[in-house]
């Protein structure tokens, strides 16, 4: 539930009525003219996006949205190991030590500044130059394979993302996580079934419910459970929320995507997917699926089709949940251009994709121009990541299809992808998108109104979210008109 304490702030801005709605309707005709006067100045505009009521993060991966130095700082207190040689974090086998490997104690390591900045630098987009064979794509994806993400440690990477929201008057998360993915995909593998489809996917439905994976469903939804349980529990401690000086990112609200690999076995994959349905189904917390890894990935290519329909099936099987999709996350040369003609396009109409993640190939699917007023038309909404289009795509400026987007009135939302390896935030993503699209103050009060309406918590919840947001933006242009004038 939305906490107690936004119910009563939301109250006590009702008290003043109509006062402060006829000021809050004054007061965006003056920060308008305000806000277009401070873009001349670069760190009066940082100031000005960081205090601004920005709505929700949607999408914000989980595993990528920590900071590198906080993944060194848990790997020396967990006695993990460094492979120097590499630059990459590394777990241990019981019975292991570091030296064995070859590797160096993560402890000792931290106090090399020099080695450490290195690390950081291989695990995130810090300092990145593309050389030949070596491009931000690579960079990017090869940051999660040279780091360690444990389970234990969910609950400490959450109170990191959610106070950083906090910080940036940032409402509402929702998170993509995979909670204990990795026990569903090790029983979903271990059938004989495996990758048997033979082009008949309720079949293969069904012999995987009658394996091993439907014989432990109900022990593997335990499990996931209580790696949310303890997650939240973790990051209530880390932020005080259940004492009488809680941080204030405890009124962040926070709900998750069950995300799915798209990589590797398709049982795996459709695992993944029963097991999300399952999950949104059961747990509030739990608000919907989404599909990861690279789209661009040979087996992504592959399975695309076989993906969309396994959600398909699921969709009329197990019932209707909120699905946002990662699509068109593709440029030209990246991929073939027979691999930009439909990807969007079938995660709406066979994937039932209510928002698409990235978009990017948007103007190379089939008839654009229909696709683009269908999703106008069905209120598909786009979530826009500028720095994440750029770094991995190298997408960016006039080649981002933000614009005909805008144009053909599809709804938009600027959020961060995987904040931590880009090492950014979303008041960032603000600034790049006010600084590249010469966009208005009505603009990003538009970007942060979408990013609330097209959340996939309760309606209940959503309605109070919404109030919020329109209360905080009155109170922020009461605050902005005693500012300085440049």
């Amino acid at each position: 539930m939305v906490k107690n304490g936004r119910v009563l702030f939301i109250l006590a801005i009702g008290l003043t009525g109509l006062f402060l709605a006829a000021m809050g309707a004054y007061k965006q005709g003056s920060v308008g003219g305000y806000f277009e006067k401070i873009k001349e100045n670069p760190s009066l505009m940082q100031s000005f996006l960081r205090a601004f009521p920005k709505g929700a993060d949607l999408h914000n991966h989980l595993a990528g949205a920590v900071y590198a130095e906080s993944f060194i700082g848990w790997a020396a207190s967990d006695n993990l190991c460094v492979d120097v040689k590499n630059n990459a974090l590394k777990n241990l086998n019981p019975g292991i030590s570091c030296s064995d490997s070859g590797w160096q104690d993560a402890k000792s390591f931290v106090n090399n500044s020099d080695a450490v900045d290195a690390l950081v630098d291989n695990i995130s987009m810090r300092a990145f130059v593309p050389t030949s064979g070596w491009n931000g794509h690579n960079q990017f994806f090869s940051t999660f394979g040279n780091t360690v993400r444990t389970t234990q440690r969910l609950g400490d990477m959450l109170a990191e993302t959610q106070a950083r929201a906090g910080v940036q008057n940032i409402s509402y998360l929702e998170l993509m996580t995979s909670l204990d993915l990795g026990g569903v995909y090790a029983v979903a593998f271990g059938t004989a079934w495996q990758d048997a489809w033979d082009n008949d996917i309720a079949a293969g439905y069904a012999a995987l419910m009658a394996g091993a994976y439907g014989e432990k469903f109900e022990e593997l939804i335990d499990a996931q459970t209580q790696v949310l349980d303890n997650m939240e529990a973790r990051r209530d401690e880390v932020l005080a929320c259940n004492t009488d000086t809680p941080d204030h990112a405890c009124e962040v609200e926070v709900r998750y995507l069950y995300q799915v690999i798209r990589v590797g076995p398709s049982s795996g994959t459709f695992a993944g997917f029963i097991m999300g349905f399952e999950m949104a189904k059961r747990d509030p917390r739990v608000v919907g699926i989404n599909l990861v890894a690279p789209e661009d990935h040979p087996q992504a290519l592959a399975d695309y089709d076989l993906h969309m329909n396994m959600i398909d099936l699921l969709w009329h099987e197990k019932g209707e949940i909120d699905i946002s999709l990662h699509a068109g996350e593709l440029a030209l040369g990246l991929v073939m251009p027979k691999h930009m003609r439909s990807h969007i396009r079938d995660a709406i109409d066979v994937g039932h994709a209510k928002r698409i993640g990235h978009g990017m190939d948007i103007a190379y699917e089939d008839r654009p121009m229909d696709l683009l007023t269908q999703m106008r038309d069905q209120d598909v909404m786009v979530e826009i990541n500028l720095t994440s289009n750029d770094v991995i795509l190298g997408v960016k400026g006039d080649e981002h299809p933000i614009l005909l987007y805008q144009l053909a009135g599809v709804p938009l939302a600027l959020s961060t992808d995987d904040e931590g390896v880009s090492r950014i935030d979303l008041t960032h993503e603000f600034e790049r998108a006010v600084y590249t699209y010469d966009l208005s103050y009505g603009d990003i009060k538009q970007l942060a109104r979408n990013s609330v309406k097209y959340g996939f918590t309760s309606d209940g919840d959503k309605a109070l979210l919404v109030e919020e947001l329109e209360a905080k933006f009155i109170a922020f242009e009461q605050m902005v008109a005693s500012w300085p004038t440049p």
